[in-house]
């Protein structure tokens, strides 16, 4: 993942975002609104095409290389 102070203090932790992940099992596409750095977003992608979001330009085009760069192949 790519990381900023500011991402990473307001970042989900992995069990939290594992947990969310799976409330939304079964849905074909989540839109992930307020991605940021995308610790959400690797969850989700593990079982669900995503749409990812976020209106902070340091943060808004780190997503897809974070979910390239640990997730690949899931989606």
């Amino acid at each position: 993942m790519f990381f900023t102070r500011d991402g990473l203090e307001q970042s989900s932790a992995e069990v939290v975002a594992r947990h969310t992940a799976r409330r939304y099992a079964g849905a074909a596409t989540v839109a992930d609104l307020c991605c940021g750095i995308g610790g959400d977003l690797l969850a989700l992608a593990a079982g669900s095409a995503v749409v990812a979001v976020d209106r902070d330009p340091c943060t808004s085009g780190w997503p897809p290389a974070t979910r390239t760069r640990t997730a690949s192949g899931t989606r």
